[in-house]
């Protein structure tokens, strides 16, 4: 499948699921740091094996807090 073989195509469905749950989070998530902290977790998510390691957690972080 596209999905396994193509590591931009995954990359690209999978941010844009992550960056919907990072705008549920900022909307939802008062407090400041439990905001970060819990883009934070998502951002090694993206950025870890279990995804091939497709993007770098600075990367990840920066896209997901920004979006």
């Amino acid at each position: 499948s596209e999905y396994f073989k193509n590591k931009e195509f995954r990359l690209s469905q999978e941010l844009e699921a992550y960056l919907s749950e990072s705008r549920f989070i900022k909307n939802t998530v008062k407090d400041r740091n439990q905001s970060f902290r819990a883009i934070r977790t998502i951002a090694l998510d993206l950025s870890g094996y279990i995804y091939g390691n497709i993007i770098s957690y600075n990367e990840a972080f920066k896209m997901l807090n920004n979006g």
